[in-house]
């Protein structure tokens, strides 16, 4: 990873940011883990979402037109605010489709990401954000936010959580790059996201390597912010991993979701590693990630190791699940080859079937702590 100096302006936004951001994420998953907060709720479909609100469906970039044309900018906005009116806690950055599979270059990843960083971060702040019922309202939308984050009541704030997305394209285990290559490729983005965001998020990992490269990745910018500023281990950004799933419930390489998990907590225990905040499961069918939340409950503790949910709980390592709402993906789909639409969106699941048939198991019995939405979840279903 190649080594880089933090400029005076980035040093002084990690000073200002990184304490608080870094204390109200630890109480609110302290909350979840302690019970006294049954679960968080994220976001939902950033994507499908923008489409509604007029942003074009560009099959090579998608999402990413919002950031990278500026005249959708409020759109984008919008897109936020409505599910922090439906009650979202989270907002996750618009930063998925910033990647070099379709062409961006390390100079763009920074700039846009940081932009889609800034964005999600003025619309999480009070001063900028006032909720309204899916108010469509223009706001001051160019808040310092330096000042925006002393003058806001920090633990009423939603998190910000900066998207790290599939680095070539989701869903194709058989296309992520070599792990020193994807490892490089991911610190652009989490330098661009680093100082908006309260954790990141690895999302629609389709392999236990891919994750392991944004691992380690910002475990190495973690490293160079602590070097570089003097900030204490307690005060950077730790990460939440998300696997897509196939329809047997297996993640999409065909690896055991279980032996899986194994494996990356072996990776992730080093004192110098960030800490995994949740392990979860996203843009897969509800049934699908059923199947792995009953793997994961289902293997029992032996004499002489811990189950997964027991190592899991001494990690104080969350489960969380956020699906979406699409027909069965198929193993070669491409966004810009296979998909010339986009991918058709069931019927079967509305706002009520979601709750009624899937986040009620999964919290009551599979002790999900954190609910959300991918491709198609709107904010009527949050």
């Amino acid at each position: 990873m190649a080594t880089r100096t933090s400029t005076s302006s980035t040093t002084n936004t990690f000073s200002s940011l990184h304490s608080s951001s870094t204390s109200i994420i630890d109480s609110k998953f302290q909350e979840l883990i302690t019970g006294k907060k049954k679960y968080m709720l994220l976001d939902g479909g950033t994507g499908e979402e923008l489409f509604k609100h007029g942003v074009p469906d560009d099959r090579e970039i998608w999402s990413a037109t919002a950031v990278v044309n500026s005249k959708y900018h409020n759109s984008l906005r919008q897109v936020h605010r409505s599910f922090l009116d439906a009650g979202s806690e989270v907002i996750t950055t618009n930063s998925y489709g910033i990647v070099p599979g379709v062409g961006f270059s390390p100079e763009n990843i920074k700039k846009y990401g940081s932009i889609a960083g800034k964005i999600a971060f003025q619309c999480c702040c009070r001063t900028c954000y006032t909720p309204t019922p899916y108010t469509q309202n223009s706001r001051n939308n160019n808040c310092d936010e330096e000042q925006i984050e002393r003058r806001d009541n920090e633990k009423r704030r939603p998190l910000v959580f900066g998207s790290l997305g599939p680095l070539v394209e989701s869903y194709r285990p058989d296309l992520i790059k070599r792990h020193d290559e994807g490892v490089e490729c991911y610190s652009n983005m989490i330098e661009a996201l680093y100082p908006h965001v309260d954790a990141f998020v690895a999302e629609t990992m389709s392999s236990v390597e891919e994750s392991i490269q944004a691992f380690e990745s910002l475990s190495l910018y973690n490293n160079l912010v602590s070097s570089n500023t003097g900030e204490k281990k307690m005060n950077i950004k730790n990460i939440l991993i998300s696997y897509t799933l196939n329809s047997d419930g297996f993640i999409r390489s065909g690896e055991d979701v279980v032996q899986g998990i194994k494996r990356l907590l072996t990776i992730s225990d080093n004192e110098e590693s960030p800490k995994i905040l949740a392990i979860l499961f996203n843009c897969s069918e509800p049934e699908a990630i059923t199947k792995a939340l009953r793997q994961i409950h289902s293997t029992s503790s032996c004499s002489s190791s811990l189950s997964l949910i027991e190592s899991l709980s001494k990690r104080n390592i969350v489960l969380g699940a956020y699906p979406n709402r699409l027909t069965p993906v198929p193993e070669n789909w491409s966004l810009s080859e296979y998909a010339e639409e986009p991918q058709a969106e069931r019927d079967d699941l509305s706002p009520q079937q979601y709750y009624e048939d899937f986040v009620k198991l999964w919290v009551n019995e599979y002790q999900v702590k954190i609910i959300g939405g991918c491709c198609g979840i709107t904010p009527e279903h949050i």
